[in-house]
């Protein structure tokens, strides 16, 4: 089993892999795991952990950890690195065309189905 942090990289029973370069920019959704394609923002403002944080780089792999506008296939994406040993190398907003899905979270992890009774 290959870990990023404490994202699985293998999919679980119904996550969805996408082939490597796909250019369906709506199907990326929170907690997808994604690669970073392209940096259109050199200095972008990054968050991280004391002392790891380091810039995104092309080729990083990463989590969506949030959508800013859901039903707008084309708003910003905040996308998390974390390392192995769970501390967060970047958190940054993205434009959508910046990364491609790797691995779809099962839809079942959404917000409004992990907060069911």
């Amino acid at each position: 089993m290959r870990w990023m942090g404490k994202v699985k990289l293998e999919p679980e029973a119904g996550a969805c892999l996408r082939p490597i370069g796909s250019k369906d920019l709506t199907q990326i959704r929170e907690y997808d795991v994604v690669r970073v394609i392209r940096l259109r923002t050199e200095n972008r403002t990054i968050s991280g952990s004391a002392g790891v944080t380091r810039p995104p780089r092309v080729g990083d792999i990463a989590t969506v950890v949030h959508e800013y506008i859901p039903e707008n296939p084309t708003a910003p994406v905040i996308v998390e690195n974390v390392g192995e040993d769970g501390m967060t190398i970047w958190i940054a907003d993205f434009e959508r065309d910046e990364i491609e899905l790797v691995v779809s979270a099962p839809s079942s992890s959404g917000p409004a189905e992990r907060n069911r009774i």
